[in-house]
């Protein structure tokens, strides 16, 4: 039998399909990521979950920073949760238009290129971080598994395909390299980025305030 996955991709499909079928609960946790489309052929995509699982998406394509922005301040203003924004290229006008608005909630500014926060003699950088915390959270032998059971069928069949989709390789310094945009382009596969927003919104809900009721601050 042909394995369900490239040896060397980073999230195997059977943990996908299996986190499909596991059931959603929910916490005081209120979290989100935010994916800012760098290129034209690229979509932004903003990502909200609460509990063990993401439960809705919203993905947008020719926007502008300030619209972009507005979709975060929206999330931040309904649920004051937590929110992880990438601030490599626009996404930095992003955050800093979010940020100028004191919005309620947590804002939270990754630049992935920079060194992993929690592993730098591990992974080559935060992206490396995000995509392997992903992995770990994925997988059935987590001490907290996720669920991806609330996501309407559209969007769990793109995020499947994209979280599947890249590879990964131990650099000569033995740390965890994740397979950037620019190379899985090259290998006629599109940008990731619902997948980038759901590893963002992760890293928000590592970094989440829990709260006292659903919506209020903590």
């Amino acid at each position: 039998q042909f394995p369900d996955t490239a040896s060397n991709s980073v999230i195997p499909l059977t943990w996908v399909e299996q986190a499909r079928e596991r059931q959603h609960t929910t916490d005081s946790r209120l979290w989100a990521g935010l994916d800012v489309a760098r290129f034209g052929s690229d979509d932004s995509a903003l990502i909200e979950g609460t509990g063990n699982g993401p439960e809705s998406a919203t993905i947008v394509h020719g926007q502008d920073t300030m619209q972009v922005a507005g979709m975060g301040m929206a999330y931040l203003n309904r649920w004051r949760g937590t929110l992880a924004v990438d601030v490599i290229g626009v996404g930095g006008g992003v955050v800093d238009r979010i940020r100028e608005q004191k919005p309620p909630g947590q804002l939270v500014a990754v630049n992935v290129a920079e060194s992993s926060d929690r592993d730098p003699d591990l992974m080559s950088n935060l992206r490396a971080q995000l995509w392997w915390d992903v992995r770990k959270a994925l997988a059935p032998t987590s001490d907290e598994p996720l669920s991806l059971a609330r996501l309407d069928d559209h969007t769990y069949q793109r995020l499947r395909s994209e979280l599947t989709a890249p590879t990964y390789r131990m650099t000569s310094s033995g740390k965890v390299q994740i397979e950037s945009k620019d190379e899985m382009k090259a290998r006629g596969l599109p940008s990731p980025d619902l997948a980038d927003a759901f590893c963002l919104a992760l890293y928000a809900r590592s970094r989440a305030r829990r709260r006292v009721t659903f919506g209020a601050a903590a």
